[in-house]
């Protein structure tokens, strides 16, 4: 019987570590409860039953190149370029990417922010899409790069100056925010990095400039040219300021031309008021040395006429008046004069 296998493995499986534990694990078996003196295994010294609840599974954020991340991850960067009041299209862009996707992914790169640790990235271009994704509550197709700042706003540039839902007022207020905080050490580096000409960096830069008691006559800033944007900042500057928001509505309907500002006001400022004689529809003011200045009736210079001593008359036109001069219109005022006679 010595012999026979199966009593040879019995007996192998008696001996070393193995049989010291099965040895035990019978004698626990066997052993009657403290509790209830029953044989039934205590339930004391068996293990706990593991936790099998189920967990969401552990959510991998890429590093670098191409991955798709929850958009409440992701902020705009500091120098993002549209004003929130610029962003009416998300709306569209949104359903646009629920039927037919991203089409391109945002460029961000990685953010550590300890007063924000839920953010990890920062948006350096597409902050629309970012805003649809966010309204969603979805999910945005991204391109992680590692950008300094320069490099960040060099592709920002690269990829929403050619945009043309962007406003002037939002370039300029771009350009002024980066030479502000020091991103750029000058406006000429400033302009090769915008790939723009010195003298269009200054126009976006003026613009830029114009005080908020000015921004708030405006009706529309998006609409505002950035020519026109820039000779208000030098009206501005020339103390003008009460004299624009003053006539910000004939500005905007161009009843005040650009090219009349700021000489419109500069004349009128010239002679003091005397005497004024009232009009129906135009102001009268009579000044020294026979000179009489028309104003329209917010106070805008129409014409100067100075009578000399023999009689002559010479009418100086302001600039928004003679802009509207045609020949035709001129030979009706002639034709007027001559039947007067």
């Amino acid at each position: 019987m010595a012999n026979n296998p199966d009593e040879r493995r019995k007996k192998v499986h008696r001996t070393g570590a193995l049989g010291l534990v099965l040895a035990q694990a019978e004698a626990r078996a066997s052993a009657p409860s403290e509790r209830s003196g029953s044989t039934s295994p205590s339930t004391e010294s068996l293990s706990p039953v593991a936790d099998v609840t189920p967990r969401a599974p552990h959510r991998f954020y890429p590093t670098k190149g191409f991955g798709r991340v929850p958009a409440t991850v992701c902020r705009p960067w500091k120098f993002a370029d549209r004003p929130d009041d610029e962003f009416g299209h998300t709306s569209s862009l949104a359903k646009s990417i629920e039927a037919n996707g991203q089409v391109q992914p945002a460029l961000v790169r990685l953010c550590v922010d300890p007063a924000a640790p839920g953010i990890r990235y920062e948006v350096i271009a597409g902050v629309a899409r970012w805003r649809s994704a966010m309204n969603a509550a979805g999910d945005l197709d991204v391109q992680i790069r590692e950008l300094t700042d320069v490099q960040a706003y060099r592709a920002m540039v690269a990829e929403n100056e050619d945009r043309q839902n962007l406003s002037d007022y939002a370039r300029a207020r771009r350009f002024s925010g980066a030479l502000d905080s020091g991103l750029f050490a000058s406006k000429t580096e400033l302009a090769e990095a915008s790939r723009l000409s010195a003298s269009n960096m200054s126009y976006l830069l003026g613009f830029a400039s114009l005080p908020a008691e000015v921004l708030k006559a405006v009706s529309d800033i998006k609409s505002m040219s950035v020519r026109l944007g820039y000779v208000l900042s030098l009206a501005v500057r020339d103390g003008f300021k009460n004299e624009v928001i003053r006539d910000m509505a004939l500005i905007e309907n161009g009843e005040i031309a650009r090219d009349a500002i700021p000489d419109i006001w500069r004349e009128a400022r010239q002679f003091s008021v005397e005497s004024p004689a009232k009009f129906p529809h135009t102001d009268v003011v009579r000044q020294p040395r026979d000179i009489q200045i028309f104003t329209g009736k917010t106070g805008q210079l129409l014409c100067r006429m100075r009578t000399a001593s023999s009689g002559e008359i010479t009418l100086k036109l302001s600039l928004s008046v003679s802009s509207l001069l045609t020949p035709e219109k001129v030979a009706k005022i002639i034709a007027l004069l001559d039947s007067e006679e």
